[in-house]
């Protein structure tokens, strides 16, 4: 297998899984001790503590696990799992501060522009992933879009498959 797959691999899996494993644990208000808004004003109710904690941590330990479990003898470690998962979470923090000041409510999207708006909820994420990858100095430009567009993808195709299950609300 080439090295970008292996990346991608090792980058997205354990992002996909920590991700389903977030929608569940908000679901069935699991750690709700953690369920505190960073800030409503300025991110909504929805944007809590327990989404950054579980994601960074969560995400830091799958990432060695998925590591291990393949036999791939990856760099990788537990500390570029959080590094990429809390990249995963405070992406999303710019998108929500924006739409709060468009008066969108949270898990709102607005009549107008209703596609724009759920491509960035689906790319902002993606794209603090992306970077955070690049930054720690794994990949090349090319290898970070990549990436990024893997990472929109599987977050769209995810979403849809959490709606059918009814694990989440709206797509």
């Amino acid at each position: 297998m080439s090295p970008l797959i292996n990346h991608i691999l090792i980058v997205l899996v354990p992002l996909t899984c920590t991700n389903i494993l977030h929608m569940v644990l908000v679901k069935r208000n699991g750690l709700s001790f953690l369920a505190l808004p960073i800030h409503t004003a300025w991110f909504g109710k929805n944007k809590t503590w327990r989404g950054v904690l579980f994601i960074s941590l969560v995400n830091g330990a799958f990432l060695v696990l998925f590591n291990r479990w393949l036999n791939w003898g990856a760099t990788e470690d537990w500390l570029t799992g959080l590094l990429l998962g809390l990249a995963y979470a405070a992406a999303e923090l710019p998108n929500s501060w924006f739409k709060r000041r468009m008066g969108i409510p949270s898990g709102g999207s607005p009549e107008k522009y209703r596609l724009l708006f759920a491509l960035m909820d689906k790319s902002d994420s993606a794209l603090g992933v992306a970077l955070m990858y690049f930054w720690l100095g794994t990949g090349s430009l090319a290898d970070m879009l990549i990436i990024f567009l893997c990472g929109v993808g599987l977050h769209i195709l995810f979403s849809a498959l959490l709606v059918w299950l009814h694990i989440k609300s709206s797509f």
